[in-house]
């Protein structure tokens, strides 16, 4: 859990991050973070940003897809 103090507007989020099958990590700066477990990159959004499960989702989907392709990239450049 982020060490913010975790304000009442907050909590709706939670539950929807929950609902998507995410960890939620806390606030920040006013921004809500999310990961998909504990091996995951931490991700954020806006709450304005942040609608449904499925923007949950999709935020979850384009950080996996990120690391994957910089491990694509970190492979390539190793090759000979």
């Amino acid at each position: 859990m982020n060490t913010e103090q975790l304000v009442g507007w907050a909590e709706p989020f939670r539950a929807l991050i929950e609902r998507a099958g995410a960890e939620f990590c806390g606030v920040k700066d006013g921004s809500i973070l999310f990961r998909a477990d504990v091996n995951s990159q931490v991700c954020s959004l806006y709450p304005t940003a942040i609608h449904s499960t499925q923007d949950i989702l999709l935020a979850l989907k384009a950080e996996r897809e990120k690391q994957a392709a910089a491990q694509w990239e970190f492979e390539e450049a190793t090759k000979p």
